[in-house]
């Protein structure tokens, strides 16, 4: 059984631009989720985050396997990251990490 594979992107925007940044974010998703290997996506807002400058989000996307990520990182990611750059520049800070499932869900 293949384990499930989180590749996750953890975003900081300038306040004012909180919204335009979660309007940009819809079609992005969408541009990802078509690509081969990505599965789902979920976007949450950081709700520890106290600063009155800018807004924190996470975006969690599943993929099928360690290849499908690594086919993107190697293809199509500096493009759809350029998409981000070229639209917010330094206002939007971002960071990644991949997560590979070790367990099942525990549940009550």
């Amino acid at each position: 059984m293949t384990k499930k594979i989180l590749y996750e992107v953890n975003a900081e925007i300038e306040k004012p631009l909180a919204q335009t940044y979660r309007d940009w974010l819809v079609p992005h998703i969408r541009k990802l989720l078509a690509l081969p290997g990505f599965q789902s996506a979920e976007v949450f807002e950081d709700l520890d985050s106290v600063s009155t400058e800018s807004a924190k989000f996470v975006i969690q996307y599943a993929l099928e396997s360690e290849q499908a990520l690594e086919n993107y990182l190697k293809g199509p990611a500096k493009t759809m990251r350029q998409e981000a750059v070229d639209k917010f520049g330094d206002r939007l800070k971002l960071n990644r990490r991949r997560l590979k499932l070790l367990n099942e869900n525990y549940q009550k």
